[in-house]
C-alpha cells in the first residue's frame, strides 16, 4: 500500500514537469519551416538561422534526416572534417569537406551538411551536443537543448 502511494506521489509531483517539457517542445516545433524542394517534395527545417539546422525529407517513401553546420569566421580555415561532440564523451565524425564562401559582411562561412544515420540521430536525441568542429574551427554550442528538440519536432512532422 505505501509503495501505490509512493508511485502516485511522484507522478503527481513530477506531472508538471512533464506538462513543462511539453510545453517547451510545442514551442520550439512553432518554429519549424516547412519548404518545398526543387522536386516539389516537403522539407522540414530547424530555423535556417542557427549554426545547427536539422533537416527531413522523404526520398522514395523513407525519411531522410539531415544536419547542416555553419560557422561565420574572419580567416578562412579550408579542410576536411565535422565533428559533433556529446555530453557523453561520444562524438559523431565525419571526413568530408569543408566549403566555403564568402558572406556578404566579406567573412568565410564554413559549411557541412550530412545525412543523419539512425544510430547518429538516436545519439542526438539522448545526448545535448556541447561543441561542433569544422576543420580547425571549434565552437561551444550555446542553448543545446533547442538542439534536441528540433531534431524531435521534426522527427514529429507529417
Amino acid at each position: 500500500m505505501k509503495k501505490g502511494i509512493l508511485v502516485l506521489l511522484l507522478l503527481w509531483i513530477s506531472a508538471p514537469t512533464l506538462q513543462a517539457q511539453e510545453d517547451d517542445l510545442a514551442l520550439y516545433c512553432a518554429k519549424i519551416v516547412q519548404e518545398k524542394d526543387f522536386n516539389k517534395s516537403v522539407v522540414y527545417k530547424s530555423p535556417p538561422t542557427n549554426e545547427i539546422v536539422f533537416s527531413r525529407f522523404m526520398k522514395k517513401g523513407k525519411p531522410i534526416y539531415m544536419v547542416h553546420l555553419k560557422k561565420i569566421e574572419r580567416l578562412k580555415e579550408a579542410g576536411y572534417g565535422a565533428t559533433i561532440l556529446l555530453e557523453n564523451g561520444i562524438r559523431i565524425h565525419k571526413h568530408l569537406k569543408v566549403s566555403i564562401r564568402i558572406t556578404d559582411d566579406k567573412e568565410f562561412e564554413h559549411y557541412v551538411h550530412f545525412v543523419l544515420e539512425d544510430a547518429d540521430r538516436e545519439l542526438l536525441k539522448n545526448n545535448l551536443i556541447t561543441d561542433v568542429v569544422l576543420h580547425k574551427i571549434s565552437f561551444v554550442v550555446q542553448k543545446p537543448e533547442k538542439y534536441q528538440a528540433y531534431l524531435k519536432c521534426i522527427e514529429k512532422m507529417p
